[in-house]
């Protein structure tokens, strides 16, 4: 077993290195985790070479399979990523190839049908997550297509090319936005990843004021940041130190869509990436309401 610890504690050092921290301080512990793993697979097979075994590179190579066979479960399921499971996923991959290993006659191909076993079952593992996953998810935008469906009223949707709706959410009553829908440009676009665009759909109850004060260029009143094109208002802070672009416009009577730019952050606030060039009044000409069937098309196009 402390041999099998050699190899497994350096290498979830390694995978450790891919979570969040600083960039400096990520790089450091990758090369600590690298230079560790390394030495520990080389001393893992001298001490099997000392113990006498006839082919010492049997059980290192079962172990880095398994670690690597973690890493890739951890690359696919993210949400598993933490230190534990890390260390349980690595111990226990290691260990049911290293009881084929052992189980086995002698030979060059036990080793490669205990790869394959490790492999076999982190293939397994994913495959069965991803199923029930999926699953779930049809339920849940099942459930949400007929909230979206049931709506009083129609929701803002995007008509646009090289647009596709990401995820789409409805809220209560008693809030002014009812609904948003996020969308994600394609790499004809936008290039840079993280980018996004979301609707809202804004209800404006008879009686109330006109459009609500969060909303940018409420007043409709032309200034250095917002200017009007036909039926589009549109308030351009391109040229702040965190970029973004909102436009509003009324798509039905009582019914207003807002789009609002998203643009990816580090985590002291600084974009990473310049603001692309959007077309804003083009993009809220085409935004449509949406209602009943085609809601719930909206609804599975983002699944």
């Amino acid at each position: 077993m402390t041999p099998m610890l050699s190899v497994v504690v350096p290498f979830t050092v390694l995978l450790g290195a891919f979570g969040d921290s600083d960039d400096g301080l990520t790089a450091l512990v990758f090369l600590i985790g690298l230079v560790l793993s390394m030495g520990s697979v080389y001393g893992f097979g001298v001490w099997m070479s000392r113990q006498g075994s006839v082919r010492p590179w049997e059980l290192p190579l079962v172990v880095c399979a398994a670690v690597l066979g973690v890493l890739w479960v951890g690359y696919l399921r993210i949400e598993w990523f933490s230190l534990v499971g890390l260390v349980s996923g690595c111990l226990v991959l290691a260990l049911a190839g290293a009881a084929v290993v052992w189980s086995s006659r002698p030979g060059p191909a036990r080793a490669v049908i205990a790869v394959g076993v490790v492999l076999g079952l982190c293939s397994v593992v994913v495959g069965v997550s991803w199923g029930q996953e999926r699953v779930e998810d049809v339920r849940e935008n099942r459930e949400l297509g007929r909230e979206v469906a049931a709506l009083s009223h129609p929701i803002a949707a995007l008509e646009a090319s090289g647009w596709k709706p990401g995820s789409v959410s409805v809220r209560s009553a008693e809030d002014d936005i009812r609904a948003e829908v996020v969308y994600e440009p394609s790499r004809s676009v936008v290039w840079e990843r993280g980018f996004r665009l979301t609707v809202f759909t804004v209800v404006v109850e008879q009686g109330e004021p006109g459009v609500p004060e969060w909303v940018g260029c409420a007043d409709g009143a032309e200034s250095d940041r917002c200017e009007r094109r036909g039926a589009v208002m549109v308030d351009d802070g391109s040229e702040a130190p965190l970029p973004s672009m909102s436009a509003w416009v009324e798509v039905e009577e009582g019914i207003l869509a807002v789009l609002s730019t998203d643009v990816p952050t580090e985590k002291d606030g600084t974009p990473t990436m310049e603001f692309p060039e959007l077309d804003m009044v083009d993009l809220g000409e085409r935004v449509r309401g949406v209602e009943g069937e085609d809601a719930q098309a909206l609804v599975r196009q983002a699944l």
